[in-house]
């Protein structure tokens, strides 16, 4: 599995590598601080999450989502932004989940699980 990271803060985008790490040790979780190279990185390689901060340099956040999911259908997509206000058209611009900074380790472990059920990865446990 592979998850990108999109954030201008590198404090931000170390800090949840280690959290998705934390959870899901066989993930590669690749780093950006500017949203075009990750959408160069996406056009090449298959991408399973993608974590983008709503502004991103390079492409904003909502422009990236748009991007990535009509290459990558099955890649699953959370903006996050220090407002939550932008939850609505999050989900307009096709992402999956929203994240409001700052987070922590079990809404992260959360997402990472919403997304392994979509694409089948685990099984709801009842």
């Amino acid at each position: 599995m592979t998850a990108l990271i999109v954030d201008r803060n590198r404090n931000c985008r170390m800090r949840l590598k280690y959290l998705i790490r934390k959870r899901e040790e066989n993930c590669c979780v690749i780093v950006f601080s500017d949203g075009r190279q990750a959408l160069d990185y996406a056009a090449g390689q298959e991408v399973d999450f993608l974590f983008v901060e709503v502004e991103s340099r390079g492409i904003n956040g909502f422009s990236l989502c748009r991007k990535v999911k009509g290459m990558q259908s099955q890649c699953y997509l959370t903006l996050m932004s220090e407002k939550g206000d932008y939850a609505y058209e999050a989900w307009m611009y096709g992402a999956d989940n929203y994240l409001v900074k700052p987070f922590d380790g079990d809404r992260i472990g959360a997402i990472l699980k919403d997304a392994l059920l979509k694409r089948g990865y685990v099984e709801e446990r009842i």
